[in-house]
């Protein structure tokens, strides 16, 4: 850990995406995955482009004969963007998980910018 220094830990997988490391579970699949070689990028977080994270960051090398034959892959379609965890708000959790079976379980949706929950029961069938 670097003092006063928030940073962001990041890896390229198998196809080139620039995934953050950010837990446990990130971090083992970063080594599992890596072949032969693991990238690893640490930014600061300010100097960060948070928009990297999940698409194609790691330019490929194109086939030749690909482009000949598919002059349709010039157009790319434009990528979706992901931010980070930190980014997202909640949306809805489970309650009583451990007091309902799972064919009754209550759901909490949470609405933007109020307090104010809204519950419903999910019954299966």
């Amino acid at each position: 850990k670097i003092p006063f220094v928030e940073v962001l830990v990041g890896y390229t997988d198998i196809h080139g995406d620039l995934l953050p490391i950010n837990n446990d579970d990130n971090y083992h699949k970063a080594v599992t995955t890596a072949n032969p070689l693991l990238r690893i990028f640490i930014q600061r977080k300010e100097d960060a482009d948070y928009s990297a994270f999940g698409t194609d960051t790691m330019t490929r090398k194109k086939n030749m004969l690909s482009n000949v034959l598919r002059p349709d892959n010039h157009r790319k379609k434009p990528h979706i963007v992901i931010s980070l965890p930190q980014d997202f708000r909640p949306v809805s959790s489970i309650i009583d998980v451990d007091i309902l079976p799972e064919t009754h379980r209550r759901v909490r949706l949470y609405k933007y910018g109020t307090e104010k929950p809204l519950g419903f029961y999910i019954r299966d069938g």
